[in-house]
């Protein structure tokens, strides 16, 4: 499957990925819903953010088997919509080999962090929870559509999740 000047859906989907700072997370409660916009970052094969153990979008995730994240190119043209839309499951991680390992590649995307706070962010496991009483959460998507308007206006298309 291609899309734009002939590039390869894999290939879009993992530009966007690596380009794109933010995802939103929807989360439902007894028939009420939300979502939240959060600072994310790709470490194969899942999605890392951090986030407050009492937000909404932790809280109503907890007890549900199935979340449902967007990640989208913005733009003027509607024929460039680009976007992935994606339902899995949310876990507080706990290995802290695998935090060191996010939080490195988090702040080596959110640079700015690292501008204001230092090496702490890394050398310290507790800083974001001490800072910002945010825990690092992880999405493992199980089912992905992409939006491709260059491809096929308004048509989706299923994606392996194991080919991200």
């Amino acid at each position: 499957m291609e899309g734009i000047n002939s590039v390869p859906i894999a290939e879009k989907v993992s530009n966007l990925i690596c380009s794109t700072r933010v995802m939103t997370l929807a989360v439902s409660d007894n028939n009420t819903a939300w979502s939240s916009p959060v600072y994310f970052v790709f470490c194969s094969p899942k999605f890392y953010f951090f986030s407050s153990e009492k937000s909404r979008h932790v809280k109503w995730a907890e007890p549900c088997s199935k979340i449902c994240v967007s990640i989208f190119h913005d733009s003027d043209s509607i024929n460039e919509i680009f976007g992935v839309q994606m339902t899995g499951k949310l876990d507080c991680v706990s290995d802290h080999a695998r935090y060191i390992r996010v939080t490195k590649a988090y702040t080596a995307k959110f640079s700015f962090l690292k501008k204001i706070f230092g090496r702490q962010l890394i050398d310290n496991p507790g800083f974001f929870l001490e800072k910002f009483n945010s825990r690092l959460y992880s999405f493992t998507p199980e089912e992905i559509f992409i939006s491709d308007n260059s491809r096929n206006f308004g048509k989706r298309i299923k994606f392996d999740p194991a080919k991200l």
